[in-house]
């Protein structure tokens, strides 16, 4: 038997189950709108409204008198079975309405419906209860969309097909009911094919009497709150769609002037809103459950019923005589209608015991169908008692449709602002779920905090209602405190008096141990600096005594948004992102009893990780430069010592340059020149599909006879070689035309080789021959701009390019970010005429900088020393002589190469914001999306705080363990063979 576990909406058997019921439900409506149009058509005006309420009433009578049994049914036996022995009398049930057709009898045809109406009684606990069955919590909504769709297109075509067959067959009816034995055939056949599932209660006992069914079931049932309050949603709606059902056909042909086909196609305009409306409901709520809509749609069904009893009338006629207002008030009423009643069903399913979703679904419809009853008998005192005519009857059900909207908005005004956050959410990110099965079902989630939007992203990924803890002084803000409260926030504050702390933490106990999850961001601020900060230790108070789970999240994606501090700002600033969604990554559950250091490592970990979930891989480093080329076509870029050559032209040397004989794809290729040529040299490399490896001559001896080309203008190094082809570097004197292209043109008609894969080897460092990707350099650009705000910068590059640290921090991050680069020795004749434009300096020793830093001391805003070990007195000396805070730099040629790094602190004094960025005897933190452990290599455990044991390094800027054979891994994990330790703040020190 197939497993239920397995079925999806694009299953067969789930299409045929659909196609089964949608041709019963024609059959249904088509018969009922042959009736109708029979009762329009042949009855006295003053008596419609009372035969189409006796009409919408016998469906409701079945109900009530068979759902008992029915959920016995449905429970007792295996649904789909249910589902085939329901479905095969409605083929009897049509061969009696040809007879009453054929006599024209309107009692004979009022039979034959409550035939119809008994046949639906049982068919409907198994229809409904069959989808949590079949189905995934979180495919429910979609799946109830789906079935609500297909049913009011259904509902659609029985109601066209029942007035063209009525205006078709007008003075022989009977061949009507031969098509509709032939559509009774049909549906059966297709339902035989449902999706197969098991009987869930064998032993269940058979009840029949309706009322002891209910004096048995409503105590148990009313129990449970949330269920009772669907069960009254879903009640109201039916007998709001019934009051509809009756009242419209009648205000369309009487007040609105159609004729009787027009007026029973107002309900097929009911029925094609629904239909989007279902879908588009299931769609909105993703992979959860959204009751939220339910108090909107209510709000909106009033509205437009209220708009259509007054307007409707009004206007310049269209279609068929409608009005264009009426046709815009009948649509969304049924928009409104799908977006009621989808939620409600998924909710009744989902919830309902495992074992008894039938018997609840049959208590639903007996609850329900007694409304739709009540309804028909309130249509029929507004019209014959009270003597309202229609427009006043929509007048009627407007109001009470409205206040019963703002009632349920006041019941649960969490849920109301929750469907307006998610919708706030999700129309400003693409927000996608990773790892939905981590998330706790009671417990506590500890997220990174980067932004102000975190607590509403992080919610809209959760089914349930959670409770986050919230800064007091924004918690008793006069505005938002009515807010924060319907949304479970938790006020805690740093000056809290313990009776208040204390508090606090009652109020997320007592929430847990309800079955809640609470939202917390253990970082206490939100980033400045852009790295990911210690976590304070106060959540272990919360978990203390509780039994419940941990689970980290990371929040990836939001960095550059205006809600983060990207820029030194929030809010007001033009928004940059740096992936095609946000994601919400949730980790393996921690126990209770985890400590701060292991929940910050484990989310730092999850950021590690972020780029493997990313809708969209970054394309070649050489290839976005084009396009960053094509947008500062004419900004200088590069200034050596004779001229500034702009985007555009190193662009264009780059690509006009073509090797003197016939090389190897992929063949890595040699580069020996000064900084400003090396540079176009490695773009033109990479442009022809090559693989430049930059060299010094001191290791040239250890790396030529390995390779088969070199470039290189130095002659002393060309004497050296034997083995190796010696390629000389000239600028090409005709270079190819670039202005007047795309980017997308030069892709495709000047570059060669790797265009798209990020993963592809951009170059090997001489050095130990490692390979390093594309995404290994990127990563690390991508990591230093999120830790630092580059403006218009220019950088000193005086350090030789084949140097690792150099390529990324003076090649790669200014032309990824069009900044300038000035490739100018400070003895050159030019150097006083631009160095005054120098902001940016990385170097791996301060000496050789030391003759001219006083020339340039007063505009650096960053002065960058890659080491492992930084001399104290080194960095006072920079201080007090250059008022230059040294920022120092963690790099590794194996990791793209950047690893940490020890920045300036970022210092808000008049907001009490301190974080810190440096710590004096360690190499940093991490940069972002690097993850660092220090274990015992043997164990491969975390050895913790102050313990000394090995650095292992994780991320996307660690070089492929497939290309880099002499590299150690273990589990993915980078083995360095160095010795360190984190502090008390996560800095890490190397011993």
């Amino acid at each position: 038997m197939d497993s239920p576990h397995h079925t999806t909406v694009k299953s067969p058997s789930f299409i045929s189950f659909l196609l089964g019921q949608a041709f019963g439900v024609i059959n249904d409506n088509a018969i009922k709108m042959t009736m109708t149009a029979f009762v329009l058509d042949s009855i006295v005006r003053e008596q419609q409204v009372l035969y189409n309420s006796i009409i919408a009433a016998l469906l409701p009578i079945a109900f009530l008198m068979f759902s008992p049994f029915a959920g016995y049914l449905s429970d007792r036996y295996a649904k789909n079975k249910v589902l085939f022995y329901a479905k095969s009398p409605e083929i009897l049930a049509m061969l009696f309405s040809c007879v009453a057709l054929y006599f024209s009898s309107l009692p004979l045809l009022l039979i034959s419906f409550f035939l119809m109406s008994t046949q639906s009684a049982f068919f409907g606990p198994a229809k409904y209860g069959i989808l949590p069955e079949t189905f995934h919590k979180e495919d429910l909504s979609m799946a109830n969309g789906l079935l609500n769709m297909t049913t009011n297109i259904a509902i659609l075509l029985g109601a066209v097909l029942g007035g063209l067959l009525f205006d078709k067959f007008q003075s022989n009816l009977a061949w009507a009911g031969v098509i509709y034995f032939v559509i009774a055939v049909i549906g059966t056949f297709f339902i035989y094919f449902a999706p197969k599932v098991r009987a869930k209660k064998q032993n269940n006992p058979l009840e029949w009497n309706v009322i002891s069914y209910l004096w048995k079931n409503f105590p148990r049932i009313s129990k449970t709150p949330t269920i009772m309050n669907t069960i009254y949603g879903i009640t109201f709606f039916y007998a709001l769609g019934a009051l509809f059902m009756s009242v419209i056909p009648v205000y369309a042909k009487n007040i609105m002037g159609l004729g009787s086909a027009a007026a029973t196609l107002t309900l097929a305009l009911l029925t094609v809103g629904i239909a989007i409306g279902s879908v588009l409901v299931g769609h909105l709520s993703r992979d959860s459950i959204e009751t939220g809509w339910v108090p909107f749609a209510c709000l909106s069904l009033g509205i437009f019923s209220l708009d259509l009893a007054w307007y409707g009338n009004t206007g310049t006629r269209t279609f068929m005589n409608f009005t264009f207002r009426s046709i815009i008030d009948l649509f969304m009423l049924g928009i409104s209608a799908g977006f009621f009643i989808v939620p409600l069903y998924a909710q009744l399913q989902a919830r309902s015991p495992e074992n008894e979703k039938g018997n609840y679904i049959a208590f639903s419809n007996i609850i329900s169908f007694t409304g739709i009853l009540a309804a028909s008998l309130l249509a029929i005192f507004l019209s014959s008692v009270l003597q309202m005519n229609s427009a006043k009857i929509m007048v009627t059900i407007g109001c009470c449709t409205i206040t019963y909207a703002i009632l349920m908005a006041l019941t649960a005004p969490g849920l109301v602002l929750r469907i307006i956050i998610i919708e706030i959410v999700n129309t400003v990110f693409k927000v996608r779920t990773i790892n939905k099965h981590n998330q706790p079902k009671q417990g506590i989630v500890v997220a990174n905090h980067l932004s102000y939007f975190d607590p509403f992203i992080l919610g809209s990924t959760f089914e349930k209602m959670l409770s986050y803890l919230m800064f007091r002084g924004f918690y008793e803000m006069p505005v938002g405190n009515w807010i924060w409260k319907k949304l479970n926030c938790i006020p805690v504050s740093g000056g809290d008096s313990s009776e208040k702390k204390q508090q606090s933490l009652d109020i997320a106990h007592k929430f847990m141990q309800n079955d809640g999850v609470v939202c917390i961001f253990p970082e206490g601020k939100i980033w400045r600096t852009g790295n990911l900060l210690p976590f304070k230790s106060g959540f272990q108070k919360i978990v203390d005594g509780v039994n419940c789970q941990v689970v980290p999240v990371y929040l990836d994606g939001l960095w550059g948004s205006v809600f983060s501090y990207e820029r030194g700002k929030f809010i007001f600033k033009r928004p940059i992102k740096f992936s095609d969604s946000v994601n919400v990554i949730f980790g393996e559950p921690l126990p209770s009893s985890v400590d701060a250091f292991t929940a910050r490592s484990k989310v730092m970990e999850l950021s590690a990780e972020a780029y493997t979930h990313r809708l969209k891989d970054p394309l070649p480093l050489h290839i976005q430069f084009i396009t960053i080329a094509k947008r500062n076509w004419k900004k200088p870029f590069i200034t050596t010592q004779k001229t500034t050559l702009t985007f555009g032209e190193v662009l264009a040397q780059a690509l006009s340059w073509s090797p003197t004989e016939k090389i190897t794809q992929n063949s890595k290729i040699a580069i020996n020149l000064p900084n400003d040529q090396a540079f176009i040299a490695h773009l033109a490399l990479l442009y022809k599909g090559f693989v430049p490896i930059h060299i010094d001559e001191k290791d040239s001896h250890l790396v030529l006879p390995k390779l088969e080309y070199l470039i290189t203008n130095d002659d002393s190094l060309k004497d050296k070689t034997t083995s190796t082809k010696v390629l000389s570097w000239d600028t090409p004197d005709k270079k190819v035309s670039l202005a007047l292209k795309s980017a997308k043109n030069i892709i495709k008609n000047h570059v060669v080789g790797n265009k798209e894969k990020c993963d592809e080897e951009i170059t090997v460092y001489s050095e130990n021959f490692t390979s390093i990707s594309h995404r290994n350099i990127y990563s690390s650009v991508k990591a230093f701009h999120q830790t630092f705000e580059l403006k218009n910068e220019t950088f000193l590059a005086i350090e030789p390019i084949h140097k690792p640290f150099s390529l990324v921090t003076n090649f790669w991050l200014p032309a990824f970010h069009a900044q300038h680069i000035l490739c100018v020795e400070p003895t050159a004749e030019n150097f006083n005429d631009c160095k005054h434009k120098i902001s940016m300096l990385f170097t791996d020793s301060t000496e050789k900088h030391l003759p001219y830093i006083n020339q340039i001391a007063s505009q650096i805003r960053y002065f960058g020393l890659v080491t492992d070990i930084l001399n104290e007195n080194e960095r006072k000396k920079y201080q007090q002589e250059f008022a230059i805070d040294i920022m120092q730099l963690f790099a590794l040629d194996s990791c793209g190469p950047l690893v940490a790094l020890n920045r300036p602190d970022f210092i808000d004094e008049e907001n009490f914001n301190t974080q810190i960025g440096t710590r004096p005897g360690s190499v940093g933190l991490p940069f972002p999306e690097v993850a660092v452990r220090i274990v015992n290599l043997e164990t491969m455990q975390d050895v913790g705080i102050d313990n000394k044991g090995t650095i292992i390094i994780k991320g996307p800027n660690v070089a492929q363990k497939s290309k880099n054979p002499h590299l150690e891994f273990r589990d993915n994990w980078l083995v360095t063979k160095l010795q360190g330790k984190f502090d008390e703040k996560c800095f890490i020190h190397l011993e």
